[in-house]
Parts: C-alpha cells; structure tokens; sequence
C-alpha cells in the first residue's frame, strides 16, 4: 500500500511541474528587425561574366521562396582596381559585372555592400594559387555487396610547394554539374602532398547509371578556396547532412565572411574567390 501511495504521489508531483511551466513565450525569429543578408557568389581567374547573388532569410514555416534582395551596390576591388556589380533587369537579387573580368592570382579581393536600405557589408578573400592538372584518368570498379558500378577519377598533377593550399572540385558529366551539393563535393587540403607530384590521386567518383551508353563528356574543374572557405563548407555539411541524429551535438552559427561595418548583423553565406583550372576527356560505357 505504500509502494501505490509513493507512485500515485510521484506522478502527481510531476503532473504539478509539467503544468507549472506553462507560460507561453513569443520569439520573433525572423522578423523585419533581424532578417540576415545572404550571399552567393565565387570569382574566379576565368576571363567571364561574373554573378552575386543577394537574398534575405525567411522564416522556418514560410511557405515561399527565400526573398531576393533588390537594389542593392555592389562592387569588388583589389585595391588597385574596382569591378562594379550591376543588378540584372530579368532576375531579382542577381547581379552581375557588365564585362567579361578575370581575376589575379594571389592579390587580395575585398567586396563591398549597400543595401537599399542602407546597410553596409564587407567581404575579404584573396585567390590562392591552384595546381595545374597534366591529366586526369578513370578506373572502372563494381561494388558486388551493393551490385553497382563506379567511375574512379584520378588526378595527374605537380602540388606547388608551399603548404596551406586547399582545392575543391566540381564534375561536369555530360555539361551537367554531377556534385550539386556541398556534401557531394571533393576537397582536398595539401598537408600530406605538399609539393608533390600527384600520380593518379583519387579525387572523385561517378556512378555508372548517371552515364550514358557510347561516350561521355566529363570535364573537371579544380578550384583553389580559402581556410575560412573550407571551414564554412565543413560547418555547412556538418549542420545539415551531419545533424539531426541522437549524437549530434548543439546546433551552431556557420561562420561567414560577409561582415557588417555599420554595427548591424553580420550576414550568411559565403563570397568566394578562387583560381581554376579545368581538364576534359571522354569516358567510353559498353552498350
């Protein structure tokens, strides 16, 4: 009888806190006052038209489309010469550079923003330089425990000395872009290869049903990024493909390099300035 009494106490006890805390509270998440800029955009040494892209968080439960940000200034300099943005008539919050430019290797790049609402931002990179490819080969493998087939890449290539260096790659197949997501994407720091000669590394592999039968066009793109890049990439994955288990930890800020510096909040996203260097070959699938 006492073991019912302690029981029947014990779920009262903790009914009693259950309704104690009860108290409702508003949190505005993402309302006018605390919207973030965000950006997206990569210049490179590649002699094109260059993008930005501007947009706005929006709310967890909004049902929309993050809002594009118009009207804004914009305009990127090495210090010695200034490359204005201009916001395209057709596309909202995409901007673009009215000429064909190319970047320098190794100068140091600084993006300026006015929003239409007057806020200021600023982002600071530099382009490092990125290892020239002689040639990249493939390798054909099956998997028998899962019954499917693989393109291997392998990378031909002289590292520049130096450590530091950081690359990432992105596959064309067919003149489709096959990683289209970060968590998709090959990176590859130098620490171990540093100033080497890379005899077929393994960069990257294509799945044998994304090909076609006969041949293939597959071109690869290697990007030299930053540490604060790399660092942005990995804390993106890590917070969205890598997350939401049991053992993940506490949900964290992804660091930017948009700042603020009229003493509002900083943005989101990532401005990215790299040197490239591309390779293209045929790969044959059997019919």
């Amino acid at each position: 009888m006492i073991k019912h009494l302690l029981y029947i106490s014990s779920v009262l006890l903790i009914a009693g806190l259950f309704n104690s805390c009860e108290d409702k509270i508003d949190i505005d998440l993402n309302d006018e006052h605390n919207q973030r800029l965000v950006i997206e955009g990569r210049f490179t040494n590649e002699n094109k038209i260059h993008e930005i892209t501007l947009s706005r968080t929006a709310s967890y439960f909004a049902n929309a489309p993050a809002p594009r940000e118009s009207g804004a200034s914009i305009v990127l300099t090495d210090g010695t010469i200034s490359i204005p943005y201009f916001e395209n008539s057709s596309i909202r919050g995409l901007y673009q550079t009215n000429t064909s430019v190319a970047g320098i290797i190794g100068n140091d790049y600084k993006l300026s923003i006015e929003t239409n609402n007057n806020e200021n931002f600023e982002a600071k990179t530099q382009m490092d330089i990125v290892a020239q490819m002689d040639s990249i080969t493939w390798e054909y493998e099956y998997v028998d425990f899962i019954e499917e087939g693989f393109y291997i890449l392998k990378l031909w290539a002289n590292e520049p000395a130096g450590k530091g260096n950081i690359y990432m790659f992105n596959v064309y197949v067919n003149d489709s872009l096959d990683n289209k997501t970060l968590s998709q994407t090959s990176f590859q720091t130098d620490e171990y290869f540093d100033g080497q000669y890379l005899p077929g590394a393994e960069i990257y592999y294509i799945e044998e049903e994304k090909l076609i039968a006969g041949s293939n066009h597959i071109q690869v793109d290697m990007l030299s990024i930053t540490r604060d890049e790399y660092d942005y990439n990995v804390a993106f994955i890590a917070e969205t493909d890598y997350s939401g288990s049991i053992f993940s930890g506490p949900p964290a800020n992804i660091p930017s390099n948009l700042k603020s510096t009229d003493g509002g909040l900083d943005g989101l996203g990532f401005f990215s300035v790299s040197a490239v260097t591309s390779y293209a070959f045929e790969i044959i699938k059997p019919e």
